[in-house]
């Protein structure tokens, strides 16, 4: 599932999500920013793990954006 369609299954809110250079992306829900990675060659070599798709809905939820 996509984080995108995972934030809109839990919470009903439409995200946007912008991405960047090599595993970068911003997660935006009305207009404010709730999580991102940065990407490129240093996330690369310190294998920066992706989120899960609950990590990204609750960072959804601590920014106090819902329904």
């Amino acid at each position: 599932m996509s984080y995108a369609a995972a934030i809109k299954n839990a919470l009903g809110v439409e995200p946007t999500i912008e991405t960047g250079s090599r595993g970068q992306f911003s997660v935006y829900v009305d207009g404010k920013e709730v999580t991102s990675r940065k990407g490129g060659l240093f996330a690369i070599l310190l294998r920066r793990p992706w989120p899960s798709d609950q990590d990204v809905v609750d960072a959804v939820l601590s920014a106090n954006i819902s329904q």
